[in-house]
């Protein structure tokens, strides 16, 4: 958002008739700074959102028909000193909202640029982003994007007086090269590390596309649209209501069971909740706040410290590994050998003696995939005395033709039959 808000301030110094960009500077130099203190901003919430503020600094310094000390004038008295205020202002918020002095960004920049440990939550080749990341996002705009791009590249656009346009749309693709690139450089790559530009890839695909139209009668022009916005919406409607929602109606599920049992016994307000899945699997806190009632969470462990040490096994991957042992010799009531407690910690834990491994209370409730859950179910209903008490679609398993009817598979049209995963919630209460 802030990119976006930046880019639109600083129109005129970007986009602006470069023989008149200073004169217009001087009208626009209050939009400018505003545009580059938000930027500092926008590094305080992530420092790689410098890949596009750097570039775009760069870009309108050389874009000034000034003196070399102009142009430095320009990068560190519009640039650099208006992003750094923009810094301090994010330094300040989170001094009040954590209590004490932070610099959140500088944590960010040494744990994945320093360190390098991003790379252990997954690594992908260079040009990633190039064949997979931009497709992805980009969507059935792509082919209007790159249209739009290989004309800029190879300057094949016909003969007008948009010469001013062009040069826009050529500055807004090296906005988003600069920052694929400079983000290419990093062994860990996600989509969602794009979004920040897509909607500048949009701007350029939305050229081509009037361009496209532009020799089409009105009702092929509107046809097309129509058939654009329809092939969007099997995207919105999958990614949105389908694709891996188990996570955020099981927590739904949770809090309303909590709430309700809260409310019948203002005692009874105290609860545990055990996420015996991958990393990163669900939210916690976030969609389990409520009034009057205190909810303790636990993960599996998939720090970074247990994932860059080899003679340590992180408690996401035990579980994944032997669901059933890591069970038994994790949580208390489960142990096979003798149990002693534990008593110079505030909350009460056991020892497995025969492991010297500290042991889990038994939760309130337990979350957990359904082919996990398969593996410790005698486990969890024999000596942990659980009941399932729901059973939430996660993300779709499986497409096959239709067969029979079964409550856990949604067929349509009698076609083929759609199989769900499935998250299983477990209450020992």
């Amino acid at each position: 958002m802030f990119l976006m808000v930046g880019v639109a301030l600083l129109g005129p110094e970007l986009f602006g008739d470069a023989s008149v960009v200073r004169d217009r500077q001087c009208r626009h130099r209050i939009q400018a700074r505003i545009a580059f203190f938000l930027g500092g901003l926008s590094a305080c919430v992530r420092f790689t959102s410098l890949a596009a503020w750097i570039p775009i600094g760069i870009i309108i310094v050389l874009r000034e028909h000034t003196t070399a000390k102009q142009k430095l004038g320009t990068l560190f008295g519009l640039c650099a000193v208006n992003g750094l205020l923009g810094v301090v202002l994010g330094c300040c918020v989170d001094r009040w909202v954590y209590g004490f002095w932070a610099v959140p960004f500088l944590g960010n920049f040494h744990f994945n640029a320093v360190l390098g440990l991003g790379s252990l939550y997954g690594t992908h080749p260079m040009l990633w982003y190039i064949y997979a990341g931009i497709p992805a996002i980009c969507g059935i705009a792509l082919p209007m994007f790159l249209w739009e791009v290989l004309r800029l590249l190879t300057k094949t656009y016909p003969r007008t007086n948009d010469a001013e346009g062009t040069r826009s749309r050529l500055t807004i693709f090296w906005i988003i090269a600069s920052y694929t690139i400079l983000h290419s450089f990093s062994e860990h790559k996600e989509f969602r590390f794009l979004l920040p530009v897509l909607p500048l890839m949009f701007i350029l695909a939305g050229h081509a596309m009037v361009q496209l139209l532009g020799g089409m009668s009105v009702y092929q022009s509107k046809l097309i649209l129509v058939a654009l916005c329809l092939l969007n919406y099997p995207h919105l409607i999958y990614l949105g209501a389908i694709h891996q929602r188990g996570p955020l109606s099981a927590n739904a599920y949770l809090a309303s069971i909590m709430n309700n049992a809260a409310q019948k016994d203002n005692s009874n307000n105290q609860f545990s909740v055990h996420y015996l899945m991958g990393c990163h699997s669900a939210p916690a806190y976030s969609h389990l706040h409520l009034t009057d009632v205190f909810v303790d969470v636990d993960y599996l462990d998939c720090s970074p410290e247990c994932r860059s040490n080899e003679d340590i096994t992180c408690e996401s991957d035990a579980f994944s590994n032997d669901p059933y042992e890591f069970v038994q010799s994790t949580y208390v009531n489960t142990l096979d050998g003798e149990c002693a407690l534990e008593e110079s910690v505030d909350t009460p834990r056991c020892t497995n003696i025969q492991r010297n491994i500290p042991s889990k209370q038994i939760p309130s409730f337990v979350v957990i995939m359904q082919d996990d859950a398969s593996k410790i179910e005698v486990l969890l209903t024999d000596k942990w005395n659980a009941t399932r008490v729901a059973s939430v679609r996660h993300s779709v398993a499986s497409i096959s033709w239709h067969k029979e009817t079964h409550n856990d598979v949604l067929s349509f049209l009698s076609l083929f039959d759609i199989h769900f995963e499935h998250i299983e919630i477990y209450s020992t209460l």
